[in-house]
């Protein structure tokens, strides 16, 4: 079972917060880059971030502070735009994040919390 993470329509923001994340020493070795599914509409894929959730049982708390202050962190840093973190859980619901709706974050923990136990993994 896995969790996908993307910035949404900026590739540079996606390998910035790869690196990013690779810096928490909880994180590092726990993510991968992977080819993003093709979407509807879409003429090909690009990148993702994956995690397993056998990683985000230990480290779940990591990831998600993780990405929050790493979007409180572009926002501060004086860009015009502050890029949306979607997350899709494994059954494909998808969580939108951004640094003025931190909330969300919240919301998707608690949908994650359901399927830190399953086997199957629509998702993968």
């Amino acid at each position: 079972m896995s969790i996908r993470i993307d910035v949404v329509g900026d590739d540079a923001a996606l390998e910035d917060l790869w690196d990013w994340l690779g810096d928490d020493r909880d994180l590092r070795g726990r993510c991968r880059l992977a080819s993003a599914p093709v979407r509807p509409g879409t003429m090909g894929s690009g990148t993702e971030i994956v995690m397993d959730l056998s990683n985000l049982v230990a480290s779940g708390s990591a990831l998600l502070s993780g990405v929050a202050a790493w979007l409180a962190y572009r926002r501060t840093e004086g860009r015009r735009t502050t890029p949306t973190v979607a997350v899709t859980t494994p059954d494909g619901h998808r969580f939108e994040i951004t640094a003025d709706e931190p909330a969300e974050l919240e919301r998707l923990l608690t949908a994650l919390s359901g399927h830190l136990h399953r086997d199957d993994d629509p998702a993968a």
